[in-house]
């Protein structure tokens, strides 16, 4: 939550960590929580369409290219609160295509299963 409160002053830092190709998982998914704070709500001051867009392509770089479960758990959380159209369009196709989920590496039913349910759940699609 102070993270969150923080604002635009964290965000470099956060995304340090929601971009380190060698952060652990765990750490990547508490980054992306205090993302998830920090856009859930209002803040004053609000969040930078700087900060937006630096958000939006640390996003989108969890979202398609795999990493953990976990975390492209989480960015498929925080996708929908950034008010990105190609955050909501790449969630589109985690949802709806099975494929899209598969060619990030994803090999087990039940993870592919499970990752496009809560992609249909944040844009809306039912199965």
């Amino acid at each position: 939550e102070a993270l969150a409160d923080s604002g635009d002053v964290a965000v470099p830092a956060i995304l340090r960590v929601v971009t380190s190709e060698t952060a652990h998982y765990n750490s990547v998914d508490f980054a992306f929580t205090a993302l998830a704070l920090m856009l859930g709500e209002p803040r004053d001051p609000p969040i930078s369409d700087s900060s937006r867009r630096a958000i939006e392509a640390a996003v989108m770089q969890r979202l398609r290219n795999f990493t953990s479960f976990t975390t492209l758990w989480k960015a498929i959380d925080v996708a929908p609160l950034v008010g990105s159209p190609k955050l909501m369009d790449a969630l589109a196709e985690l949802a709806t295509s099975r494929t899209a989920v598969t060619s990030l590496g994803i090999t087990e039913d039940v993870v592919v299963e499970r990752t496009q349910a809560r992609a249909r759940s944040k844009v809306g699609l039912r199965r």
